[in-house]
């Protein structure tokens, strides 16, 4: 399923007030981030693909592909780590993953090949 920047700004406009709900109920907590802040987080993170250029062609549980020629790479959401594979069957879990400064330096250096 691909995504358009329209669709993803949508759901963050849903999602911040679930997220400022999440934050007035956990304020008296040493460990606050509930559900609803770490989704808002991922919405983000996918926005700012997205704005970078990215071609996502789906969107996975805390992680999103992206196909670009005959590589894939699945970017994580949370800890914005990437991994990527040649190829149409790959197993992600034995997968080396590769820290990235942001998700916008990642799309320019590794997805489109900028310098």
């Amino acid at each position: 399923m691909s995504v358009t920047l329209e669709e993803v700004e949508g759901w963050i406009e849903e999602q911040i007030p679930l997220a400022e709900k999440e934050a007035e109920r956990n304020y008296h907590r040493d460990v606050s981030g509930g559900s609803d802040q770490r989704e808002l987080s991922r919405l983000y993170t996918i926005k700012e693909l997205l704005c970078a250029g990215a071609n996502i062609i789906e969107i996975g549980n805390g992680h999103v592909d992206i196909r670009e020629g005959n590589c894939f790479f699945r970017f994580y959401l949370l800890k914005q780590k990437w991994s990527s594979g040649v190829g149409t069957s790959i197993r992600w879990r034995t997968r080396k993953r590769y820290w990235c400064k942001s998700p916008a330096d990642f799309v320019n250096k590794y997805v489109k090949g900028e310098k």
